[in-house]
């Protein structure tokens, strides 16, 4: 058990090589040798066929000789695909990797390894880097399709949710606080609070630490906002304390087949 966690970093990285080099974009109109893809993306086909043979043990992609196809589990890389992760891999390839890879710092001083590593903030960088902020929203986007159906029915705005937020019957928080440290977090639903009719609902959909099937994935995420923002995971006790320093009355918590668990709330 303690060697395959210890090697996860190879495999989040063999990933991230498949993922930067559009693997799953070139084999989607069938195999290809490892040749072709090597001519394709540029690469040395000995290296390039050893990390793509990794990934079909770890069971990503499907070898035939010396030739590789899609599987199952390879076509969440696809461009196009619906549930498609391939942006999040090279996201979490790249910077985040970086960070993660100096969490003894973070954990010596209290302070995020991206800060350390790149002299400025994530926000600050992503602002400093446009193709960099493209990769990181791109990666967001695919976690927030379901805005698009909501089109017909929502106006989307800009603006900064530590100054104000528009009044509305309902407000949908959805990886946000898990950004932030509990100051800056109370600001955001502070401001929800001011604009809230009294018969307004807030809703917010987070991981939530906890015994259950998720509990690993909801830990590692909080060790991504430990090295990368100010943010954390939080457990529903904290949930709840936030909110009610907030003004806020929990109401329920709703599981969902997935991660994410939905908080509910309303005016005290």
């Amino acid at each position: 058990m303690l060697a395959k966690l210890l090697y996860g970093y190879k495999a989040t990285q063999c990933l991230y090589v498949a993922a930067k080099f559009n693997i799953a974009d070139h084999l989607k109109n069938g195999p290809k040798s490892v040749k072709k893809l090597a001519s394709l993306t540029n690469s040395d086909a000995d290296s390039l066929y050893r990390a793509i043979r990794c990934l079909v043990a770890l069971g990503v992609f499907q070898q035939e000789g010396t030739s590789f196809a899609l599987n199952s589990a390879s076509e969440d890389l696809l461009s196009d695909a619906e549930n498609t992760i391939k942006d999040f891999v090279i996201l979490c390839g790249e910077e985040l990797y970086q960070a993660a890879g100096n969490l003894l710092y973070t954990v010596q001083t209290g302070k995020p390894a991206f800060n350390h590593i790149y002299g400025i903030s994530h926000w600050e960088y992503l602002e400093a880097n446009p193709d960099k902020a493209k990769i990181f929203h791109d990666a967001m986007e695919s976690a927030l399709e379901y805005t698009k159906e909501l089109g017909i029915r929502c106006t989307v705005l800009t603006g900064n949710f530590f100054e104000c937020v528009p009044t509305a019957d309902l407000y949908l928080l959805k990886v946000v606080l898990h950004d932030w440290d509990d100051q800056h977090a109370k600001m955001i639903l502070m401001n929800c609070h001011k604009s809230m009719p009294y018969h307004g609902k807030l809703l917010i959909i987070e991981k939530i630490i906890e015994d259950n099937q998720y509990k690993d994935m909801a830990c590692l995420g909080d060790i991504n906002m430990m090295v990368t923002l100010s943010g954390r995971e939080r457990n529903l006790v904290e949930f709840i304390k936030l909110l009610n320093q907030s003004g806020f009355e929990f109401t329920r918590k709703i599981d969902t087949s997935c991660v994410f668990s939905i908080i509910e709330a309303k005016l005290k």
